[in-house]
């Protein structure tokens, strides 16, 4: 299971379990489905549908930490002209869920379709800046756009912090075809990507809703924030490793004899007078 140079550790990958969905139809598996007051966001990633790469919906419930993979779709097939539907339809069984939509190649027409023609309005925005990159605009900024495009610095930090919440058991996935695109997901020079005849597309919705959580306005929306629950079980952990400490005795306190009646004191560094004398 895995290779030394899969983004997840073998030792990891072994102790992933998979479960079968409670319901499965029109290439969507849902493991959980939607609770009242849970809040949800959807990761989109779109392909050309033309049987090769898959277009995928990731839900993932966010109300609290560990977050869960509740939900997956995934077809080859399915025009990009049509994928927006799909979208639409799920985010809103999932309580109006957000939605971030990968713009690369033909995500720019989904996102616009989802937008302007179906108009649905919990799409999150992202906005660019020289120093920090892309990073989620809160409310209506200028010069802000619906979707993300998959950089390498957003690749790169969000497999980071996929690698983190994985292994540390802070986002839960128990779909089969997850586990087994982790198995083939595996570094390729400075980057990672699914081995030559595999797919990594739902791990892809994965990468970038762990770029996701790394955001100041996810943190706002969700009331979460995933590094500072990391640092203080980190914090539990090092105090509960740490050994009591005991008190020190130089054996240079006063002392009574072995029957109570004379006190003794030390005058010098070479012995002792009993305080009677």
């Amino acid at each position: 299971i895995g290779s030394n140079a899969t983004l997840i550790p073998g030792s990891k990958l072994k102790s992933l379990i998979f479960n079968n969905p409670i319901r499965a139809e029109d290439n969507l598996d849902v493991y959980e489905e939607p609770k009242k007051g849970h809040t949800y966001v959807a990761i989109v990633d779109s392909s050309e549908g033309v049987s090769r790469d898959y277009s995928v919906i990731s839900v993932i419930d966010v109300t609290e930490i560990p977050y869960k993979h509740v939900a997956k779709f995934r077809d080859n097939k399915l025009s990009p002209m049509i994928f927006p539907t799909f979208v639409y339809n799920i985010a809103n069984r999932y309580n109006r869920a957000f939605v971030l939509v990968e713009t690369n190649s033909v995500g720019q027409q989904v996102v616009d379709i989802l937008h302007y023609d179906l108009e649905y309005e919990n799409i999150f925005r992202v906005e660019s800046h020289e120093i920090k990159g892309q990073h989620i605009a809160s409310g209506f900024k200028k010069g802000a756009s619906f979707g993300v495009r998959t950089s390498k610095t957003v690749k790169k930090i969000g497999c980071a912090n996929l690698k983190t919440l994985i292994e540390t058991d802070k986002l839960i996935t128990n779909d089969f075809d997850t586990i087994a695109e982790f198995n083939t997901f595996v570094r390729v020079k400075d980057s990672y990507e699914a081995e030559e005849g595999n797919n990594d597309d739902i791990v892809m919705t994965l990468v970038l809703f762990s770029w996701l959580t790394a955001q100041s306005y996810f943190k706002e929306i969700t009331d979460s924030d995933v590094r500072q629950r990391l640092l203080e079980e980190r914090n539990l952990q090092l105090e509960e490793e740490m050994l009591p400490i005991g008190e020190l005795n130089d054996g240079l306190e006063d002392e009574k004899e072995s029957d109570g009646r004379d006190l003794w004191t030390t005058v010098s560094n070479r012995g002792y007078l009993p305080s009677t004398l």
